[in-house]
């Protein structure tokens, strides 16, 4: 793990730590462009183990909205413990649905000719089909 995606771990965790919820913009607004969706899908799992909850901008808390934080800028970190939880292949994923999304984020789309290809395919099985049918 980058350490810029260990510091942007620890200033959301030390964040939400102290308010006890994000809201999706201030994590928006601290995650780099170049992150991965497997850390994200980390950061995630990180958040929901430190009982730290995912909020629209709107259900945040009345006083919040008119205080004004400038944006924490990253900066040299070393591993922490929530920074380790992100590494891949260290944690077992329970959640049917992430471990789907996990799974199809690791298969790649089709080419325009091969989904071409795989159409004509399925269009002559069927007629196939239908005559051996009748």
């Amino acid at each position: 793990m980058s350490d810029t995606m260990a510091a942007v771990l620890t200033a959301l965790v030390a964040k939400g730590s102290a308010q006890s919820y994000l809201t999706y913009e201030e994590m928006n607004e601290q995650i780099p462009d170049d992150f991965s969706p497997d850390a994200l899908d980390g950061l995630l799992m990180v958040l929901d183990e430190k009982g730290i909850e995912l909020i629209d901008e709107a259900d945040a808390p009345a006083k919040d909205r008119f205080v004004q934080e400038p944006p924490a800028k990253p900066k040299r970190a070393s591993k922490t413990s929530a920074a380790r939880d992100l590494e891949p292949d260290t944690r077992r994923i329970d959640d049917p649905v992430r471990m789907y999304l996990t799974q199809m984020g690791e298969i790649p789309l089709l080419t325009r000719p091969q989904e071409i290809a795989l159409a004509k395919k399925i269009e002559m099985t069927r007629m196939h089909f239908r005559r051996r049918v009748l």
